[in-house]
């Protein structure tokens, strides 16, 4: 009884409170149309006086599909790119994965464009302490900047979709800088440092607990302290609105220098979707390719093919930006494939952690026939993980299309059975919001 009377005194008092501050509005409109007229305003504010009441649903809170609001936020859908419309990752150079960008070899070079932060990641195994570089080469004195990334980790198309430390240099600005990306960009630190375009700049990093000290042509320009260092992760090439091309690419660790030269990449038969990463145990061969002709959805599908070994193979992922999927042990989570397959295979879906290594749940799909046909699943976790994936797999050779994919948690994570999570809306609730605007033409 207490707290029903408590919270209706609120509603009562928050309503006198909204009528007055109307009843002020008005009249300091009137009193302002007075004052410019050069007549003189009279203000009386009877606050006793009871005026037409304010809904509490009139004024709420806005959501945009921005900042994880929606995806990753409210909604209750786990899988992030569910309809394969993301390109795969481009694989212009040996050894080398590009999430994003234009990369091309020429003479032992490599020419990267300009934009939004393009990457070039390497495949060398991953290290904390020790020392990196490359020749860069800035043509024309335009604005933007280029140079090395290290501690790369979890790379994914996006300016600042990934982990790691930037040490690039702006020529227009005659700035070194030294920041660091977790998907964000903080600045660590920068410096002056005589440097012109149109000629080879040799760039260094020396890697060192949380201390990075970058050089420029042999000499030592600035030196940043991290007081959150990020740990062990590969190197790479990036570039800020400005093309670039990179030469004599290095790693030094153990006092050991390796070389990573940059060779054309033969065409891949793996080409996956850009939020998804491939699946293989055994020596199962996977091929995969975006499909552009009858799509589901959008302008592509994704094509996973078991080619020939013993095993499975398919494709994996792992929510919102690979950030990992949350799942509770015990409690069921539904969803659904829309899958095409000329011939009749079965197709695993699969709950499973980050790497694969533990299973917690598994359901069989079998696709037969060419046109799309949608295929629901439960599956139930036998174990807790903050950080899993979800995985659609063959167990023999065969092939099938994906159109789309959907995945969310069982009623007891959802508000009143609706596609959208509980946790949030309770929160939301809590916090008092009565009526949310869905900004934008999201329709």
């Amino acid at each position: 009884m207490a707290t029903t009377a408590g919270r209706s005194h609120g509603r009562t008092k928050g309503g006198a409170m909204k009528r007055l501050n109307l009843r002020l509005w008005a009249a300091l409109v009137l009193w302002s149309a007075a004052s410019a007229s050069g007549q003189e305003a009279t203000i009386r504010v009877d606050a006793g006086q009871p005026g037409r009441p304010v809904s509490r649903y009139l004024a709420g809170a806005c959501i945009e599909d921005v900042n994880h609001e929606v995806y990753g936020g409210i909604y209750s859908q786990m899988i992030f790119g569910e309809s394969f419309q993301e390109p795969p990752p481009a694989g212009q150079v040996r050894g080398f994965v590009s999430p994003d960008g234009e990369w091309r070899v020429t003479g032992g070079e490599v020419h990267g464009g300009g934009g939004e932060g393009p990457k070039l990641v390497s495949s060398a195994q991953a290290f904390e302490n020790g020392e990196a570089g490359v020749d860069v080469y800035l043509p024309g004195d335009a604005g933007g900047n280029a140079g090395l990334i290290v501690r790369v980790n979890q790379a994914r198309a996006g300016a600042d979709n990934f982990d790691g430390y930037e040490v690039s240099i702006d020529v227009a600005r005659k700035l070194l800088s030294v920041g660091r990306h977790q998907r964000d960009f903080r600045l660590l630190e920068e410096a002056r440092c005589d440097v012109a375009p149109d000629r080879w700049i040799s760039l260094a990093v020396k890697l060192t607990g949380r201390t990075i000290e970058a050089f420029v042509d042999g000499k030592s320009v600035l030196q940043a302290e991290d007081d959150r260092p990020l740990g062990p992760g590969t190197v790479g090439l990036r570039q800020w609105q400005r093309p670039a091309r990179y030469r004599n690419l290095w790693v030094k660790t153990d006092d050991r220098r390796v070389d990573l030269p940059f060779d054309a990449a033969p065409d891949t038969p793996v080409a996956i979707s850009g939020m998804w990463g491939p699946v293989t145990t055994g020596d199962a061969v996977l091929q995969a390719a975006v499909e552009t002709e009858r799509a589901f959805t959008g302008a592509q599908s994704q094509r996973v093919t078991f080619a020939s070994g013993a095993g499975e193979a398919g494709i994996e992922n792992q929510g919102l930006n690979r950030w990992g999927m949350a799942f509770a042990a015990g409690k069921p989570y539904e969803g659904y494939v829309w899958l095409r397959a000329e011939k009749p295979v079965e197709v695993i879906a699969s709950l499973e952690s980050r790497d694969g290594s533990r299973t917690y749940a598994r359901a069989r799909l079998s696709a037969n026939g060419d046109e799309w046909r949608r295929h629901d699943f439960e599956l139930t976790p036998d174990a807790p993980d903050p950080g899993g994936r979800f995985s659609l797999r063959l167990d023999s050779p065969g092939y099938v299309v994906v159109g789309h994919a959907f995945l969310q948690p069982g009623e007891w994570g959802r508000f009143k059975k609706l596609p959208v999570r509980r946790d949030v809306v309770e929160g939301l609730i809590d916090q008092g919001v009565t009526a949310l605007r869905y900004g934008g033409l999201m329709a």
